[in-house]
């Protein structure tokens, strides 16, 4: 009964050892994964920190250094790296931005030419002439933008697919820990 007592605070002292530190150092203590420095208590600390900090934190960012043997049950099988997906869908989103500002420029360079080179000297069909060619600046930059931005918000969609399906079949299959 007693080492059932000790061992609650014994965690609570690492845990609260643990959360006097910067969220850098820990980031730190867990890429470097020393398994001699520090225990898997430490490390289960460090999670539960960093989660309640930073989000969710994954176990796949635990180091390839580290025992496999002590891996935690969160190590996943799985054919894409989740922090690649994100980096991928991110990019996509901003390229996606930076076509549209480009394009809705080229457009209004384009306009401003047409109109400069018209000199005031056009009826109503004649401007429609005049600016139905740079429409079409504007009309591809705005189809790349929309195309851009489906792909990195289905990118994010299919992560957390991924990442529900994973949750609750590890809620229907509990791993046994005999």
């Amino acid at each position: 009964m007693s080492q059932q007592n000790h061992a609650p605070s014994l965690r609570d002292s690492v845990y609260s050892g643990m959360k006097k530190k910067s969220t850098e150092e820990l980031l730190g203590i867990l890429s470097e994964g020393d398994r001699e420095e520090w225990t898997d208590l430490a490390f289960e600390a460090i999670h539960e920190i960093l989660a309640e900090r930073l989000g969710d934190v994954s176990l796949q960012d635990a180091p390839a250094t580290a025992d496999p043997g002590n891996l935690a049950e969160d190590d996943r099988d799985t054919y894409h790296d989740p922090n690649v997906m994100v980096t991928v869908c991110s990019r996509a989103r901003t390229l996606a931005w930076v076509i549209l500002v480009a394009s809705v420029v080229i457009w209004l360079v384009n306009v401003m030419g047409s109109l400069s080179a018209a000199a005031g000297s056009f009826a109503g069909l004649q401007l429609v002439s005049l600016l139905l060619p740079t429409a079409f600046t504007l009309v591809t930059g705005t189809f790349y933008f929309l195309v851009l931005l489906f792909l990195s918000e289905a990118g994010y969609v299919l992560l957390d697919i991924e990442e529900n399906t994973y949750h609750h079949t590890q809620l229907a299959n509990p791993i046994d820990e005999d």
